[in-house]
Order: C-alpha cells, then structure tokens, then sequence
C-alpha cells in the first residue's frame, strides 16, 4: 500500500522510488503522459488512521504524476470506535471522502425509531454533517451504506440493536444474526437508499446490495456475486459450527427492481440532487413521517417517507404537491386523491420541472 510505503522509516530513499514507479506504472502506463489509458485516481484505504500530514505527503506524490487524478479516502473508525472527524481531511489532502455519518443515522432512526429519540434529532445530526461545509464540500461526500469494512447494509438494519461499528460479525458477538434478512430490514434499506441518493453527497453502492446479498463483517461481507442466471446451493454454514435453517440463496428481485429504479431517478435529475437546497417539510414527532425537498431553480424533488412500523399518511397539500402530482419512485404506498397511505417503511418521491 502506498500508505506503508510512504510511512518506511528505514532512510534509503527506496520507498518512494517504488511508490513513485507504482503511481507512474497506474496512472500513466505507457509512460507517454497520455493519462487515458490510466486510472483516474486511487482510493486510500482507512485514511482516518493515518496522520493527515501522510495523506498529505500521498497527495504530493500522486499530483505530482497527474494533477488531474482524484484521491479518495476511506475516513470511518478512529480511536475507540467512533466516526472520525471528515474535516481534517476534506479541507486538504483528500479530494472525496466517505461518508459513514448518514447510514448510522438512518439505521437507528429507520431500525427502531422508537429508540432513537425523534425525527428532530435526526435532522440536526444530518445538518451538522451539511451546513458546515460548502456545496462542493457536500458534493464530495460519499455517501456510502456498506464497504469491506461493515457489515452489508441489510444485515447491519436487522442487527440494528448492536452498535455500528463494534460486534459486527458472529466471530465477535455470538448473537450477531447472519441469517437472510427480514422484511423490515428490507423495507428499511430501501429507505436508506432512497436517503443515500436523494440527500447531499455522491451515492456509493457495494456490489451485491442491489442483488439484496447479506452478511455479517467480513469476510461474510465478500461473498461470490449472486447473478439471476446462477443456481447457488443453499447457504447452511454457521461461522460457530451451530446448526441453523438453510436459507435459499438467489438475487431478490423486487429489491432490484427497487434499486434501479432509485438509480434511474438520480440519473434524471443529478442536477437538483447534487447541487440544490435541502429544505426539511415534516420533521417532528407528532406522526412518524420525515420529508424534505431538494430545490434548484424551477427544478423540484420531493420525498416523503414513514419511519414506522404501523401505517400513517400524509397529503399532498403538505408536500406543496399539485392535486395531479404523479411519483417517480414508490414503495409500501397507496397513492390516490392528494394523499399518501404509507404501510410499514413506505416512501413516495416526486419531481417537478
């Protein structure tokens, strides 16, 4: 890693030649100063555990090849198991940098909302993430809800009475559940994810969360890929050696479904989600419904979500919603008459201009 590389003490000089021929053998292969045939950047790999001065010195070496190529960095655990600090790093070495913040909000708030303290608590720990920090700041968080790192996002939800970031695996906490996910957990996910790409920041996937794959920290978390043309045998193993129930092992379809068309969405109006205003709609605690809007000129997204288990509604004339209105992604909704009848997890999402 070019990290080890950078932070060899032993004086000759010959880690950075090789870290120098490795950025140069990536980004520049044929050593022609035609970067397209390269990569366009590299991603740092815990940069929270590094000293910013480092990922300073990793910075230099990269530009200094390419001054167009992009560092990205993985900012998540620092000492004690908490989220580290993103500004050390987004104000200087790293030009993009993860951002774990948003799903560990959404997983307790969307898990047990009950237990989480209220939709405005929710917001001002969103906030604090955002309106410190500029909109291109904001541009370049990305917003992630499973790495190599975590558990997958589906099985975090279903776990969701153990902390983020410790426990995560059956190796660690013999309670730990790896079993295929529940419908709750799968309802939740969908509204993080409607979370992850609506909100500020660019929405980072792992792959197999569309597919709706499971698992515990890793190595559960790095299973083989599940494609729809592939028969895969049941999935039996237990990391303890405990009997358990086989469970089917294939791509869940209405969790793909779900997925692109969240994908879709954000492709068609990337404009207003990546740059416009955020404003919050409903956000308090006399029903269990949070909605917020993104503004950019004429241009209009609106979301509206139930954090409950129990059905709720909302209507349009709230949402500043024409009687007309149609949504553009939907789930666990009923939508008719100016009104939406959210079941258990619903979301609604609509557009205008």
């Amino acid at each position: 890693r070019l990290a080890d590389l950078l932070e060899d003490t032993s004086g000759d000089g010959r880690p950075a030649e090789l870290t120098h021929a490795v950025l140069h053998r990536w980004l520049d292969p044929d050593g022609n100063g035609d970067f397209s045939d390269g990569v366009d950047g590299f991603r740092l790999v815990d940069a929270g555990t590094h000293d910013p001065e480092l990922v300073a010195d990793i910075r230099l070496a990269v530009k200094s090849v390419n001054t167009q190529a992009v560092l990205v960095g993985d900012v998540n655990w620092s000492e004690g198991n908490t989220l580290a600090p993103l500004d050390a790093y987004l104000n200087g070495p790293l030009d993009a940098v993860t951002n774990h913040y948003l799903f560990r909000e959404a997983r307790a708030l969307l898990a047990h909302p009950s237990e989480y303290g209220s939709l405005e608590a929710f917001v001002q720990t969103v906030d604090s993430v955002f309106a410190a920090r500029t909109t291109a700041q904001q541009a370049a968080l990305l917003s992630v809800i499973g790495t190599h790192n975590t558990p997958r996002a589906v099985t975090s939800l279903q776990n969701y009475r153990i902390p983020y970031y410790t426990d995560t695996s059956p190796r660690e906490y013999d309670r730990y559940l790896i079993f295929k996910p529940n419908q709750a957990a799968q309802f939740a996910l969908r509204n993080t994810l409607v979370l992850q790409f609506t909100l500020p920041g660019v929405p980072i996937l792992f792959y197999g969360e569309e597919a709706g794959m499971w698992g515990a920290n890793y190595p559960d978390n790095v299973k083989p890929m599940v494609w729809p043309d592939v028969q895969y045998d049941e999935e039996v193993f237990h990391p303890r050696n405990r009997l358990r129930p086989p469970d089917p092992v294939a791509v869940n379809d209405g969790q793909l479904d779900f997925f692109r068309r969240v994908v879709r969405f954000r492709n068609a109006y990337n404009d207003v989600l990546t740059h416009g205003s955020i404003n919050w709609m409903i956000a308090d605690n006399d029903r269990p419904v949070l909605a917020y809007e993104r503004v950019l000129g004429q241009r209009r997204v609106v979301v509206a979500m139930s954090i409950a288990h129990d059905e709720t509604s909302v209507t349009f004339e709230e949402l500043g919603l024409p009687p007309d209105a149609e949504t553009s992604v939907q789930g666990v909704a009923i939508v008719e008459d100016g009104r939406i009848d959210f079941g258990a997890k619903g979301v609604v999402v609509f557009a205008e201009g």
